[in-house]
């Protein structure tokens, strides 16, 4: 989490704070990911720019339902590929 050092429920998010975070991935729905990976201005987040962009099921991930569980092996599996059942 990106944003794991603030207490608040949310917070004003910037690309310059992104940039600045530094992370070691982006994770992007299959319609963002090629925006972010097309952009100019995401091209200074190094995570975008070094193709660490992790396209997540949003059929699974997008909204709560029983599938849950089912959405949180998919992430697992895309951020330790080979490293989970």
């Amino acid at each position: 989490n990106l944003y794991a050092d603030i207490a608040e429920p949310s917070a004003p998010v910037t690309l310059e704070d992104v940039v600045k975070r530094n992370h070691d991935y982006v994770m992007a729905s299959p319609v963002a990911a090629p925006k972010l990976r097309a952009s100019t201005s995401w091209q200074s987040v190094p995570a975008v720019r070094e193709h660490h962009v992790l396209v997540y099921d949003t059929v699974l991930v997008g909204r709560p339902s029983v599938m849950l569980g089912a959405g949180a092996v998919s992430l697992a599996k895309l951020r330790h590929p080979g490293g989970v059942p």
